[in-house]
């Protein structure tokens, strides 16, 4: 998750706070921003953990043909999308950059996979909860970053759009913290 983060965090965050990181303690800043999406992508984990120990149903493991079609797949049909960001240079062959991929590919190539989801009302009602508590977390953090670079008059708070674009990128740590324990299930640490 980590590696993740710094993957489509690092250039984004780095243009947004372009003045800023030349500045003494903008290593700071950066470090608070990935914490905050590394925080929520562990409470996606921990969401679809709780979610497995409440359903007692797991998937069954991917075979490997079945996960290099999947990989396979995700190339074939996003391979000029991978070469705008930093996944372009992850090896499939190396064990974290191949789980890294794996993790990528279920998250914008899933559709023939078939992968078990609770649906309950109770469940729905709890991640809307999760999500929720992510998106006002996200704000007040980055609310309180903004603040202390002058980039927002005290109290004047963040606009719409900066909320939304938060609001976005939370939902995607979130997703892909909850993908990242699929794939767990999908591909054991221990099968290798």
């Amino acid at each position: 998750m980590s590696r993740r983060s710094r993957i489509e965090y690092e250039m984004d965050v780095k243009a947004l706070f372009m003045a800023t990181f030349n500045k003494p303690g903008s290593e700071e800043v950066l470090m608070d921003l990935y914490t905050l999406s590394l925080s929520t992508a562990l409470a996606g984990y921990v969401y679809r953990s709780v979610e497995e120990m409440i359903c007692k149903r797991t998937n069954e493991p991917l075979s490997e043909a079945e996960k290099n079609d999947l990989l396979r797949s995700m190339y074939q049909e996003s391979s000029a999308a991978l070469t705008d960001t930093g996944y372009h240079v992850l090896q499939s062959s190396d064990a974290v950059d191949g789980r890294l991929l794996f993790c990528l590919a279920v998250r914008w190539d899933n559709h023939h996979l078939n992968y078990l989801l609770a649906d309950d009302e109770i469940q729905a009602r709890w991640w809307t909860t999760v999500r929720s508590q992510s998106f006002d977390l996200a704000e007040k953090r980055v609310e309180h970053i903004y603040g202390a670079l002058e980039l927002i008059r005290p109290g004047k708070g963040l606009s719409s759009h900066s909320k939304e674009t938060l609001r976005e990128s939370a939902e995607q740590d979130l997703l892909h913290g909850y993908i990242v324990k699929l794939a767990e299930s999908l591909i054991p640490i221990n099968a290798r």
